[in-house]
């Protein structure tokens, strides 16, 4: 007759077996592990394969740290193309420059988390946060020029001052993001005022 004690000890030996290697976690090139204990930072690993103590204990997040990820602002891409099919959103889109002109801008932000613990637990809505940002400096940055220099000349330097801008906003949150490059996409008059241009 088989003994109940012993293959009732067999199957929870064999739960806590499978819930230890449960911790087991591999950590790729492009990313970095980070430990939560109990939902609070603990450590950070970097690439390879690294053990943690199983859930609810602790957790491991890893964000993609090499990876150069893109936001569109003031428009959306439909299909890639050819031809290329765009989206407009015009509440992102229509700016006022210096000399109270209306201009359709859409641009692009490319971005890449720099630190992996500020990008995990001091913001919430990180991509929230990182849209509107961009909004309020592209705006700033638009509204102390004047629509030649936003519609021809002055590209390069609103595309720079707008990154500058942008990366202080992002760094007073604290937000663990480091802003690569700030492109203009599109600038132009909006439909109702092109006429006038």
């Amino acid at each position: 007759m088989v003994n109940v004690k012993k293959v009732a000890l067999g199957i929870v030996l064999f739960i806590i077996a499978i819930w230890l290697l449960s911790g087991v976690y591999i950590v790729h090139p492009e990313e970095e592990g980070v430990i939560r204990r109990w939902g609070r930072y603990y450590t950070s690993k970097g690439p390879g394969i690294h053990y943690h103590i199983p859930w609810p204990v602790e957790r491991v997040d890893k964000p993609p740290i090499a990876k150069i990820q893109k936001m569109e602002i003031g428009f959306r891409t439909i299909r890639a193309g050819p031809p290329a099919l765009y989206q407009p959103h015009e509440e992102e889109a229509l700016m006022l420059t210096g000399d109270i002109n209306i201009v359709d801008l859409w641009f692009i932000v490319h971005y890449r988390i720099k630190d992996a613990k500020a990008y995990l637990f001091n913001v919430r809505n990180i991509k929230k946060i990182i849209k509107d940002a961009a909004e309020a400096a592209m705006r700033q940055i638009i509204g102390d020029r004047g629509v030649d220099e936003a519609l021809t000349i002055g590209k390069e330097e609103i595309q720079e001052a707008a990154r500058k801008r942008l990366q202080e906003i992002l760094d007073l949150y604290e937000s663990g993001i480091y802003v690569v490059t700030v492109k203009l996409q599109d600038v132009h008059a909006p439909g109702e005022v092109k006429e006038a241009f």
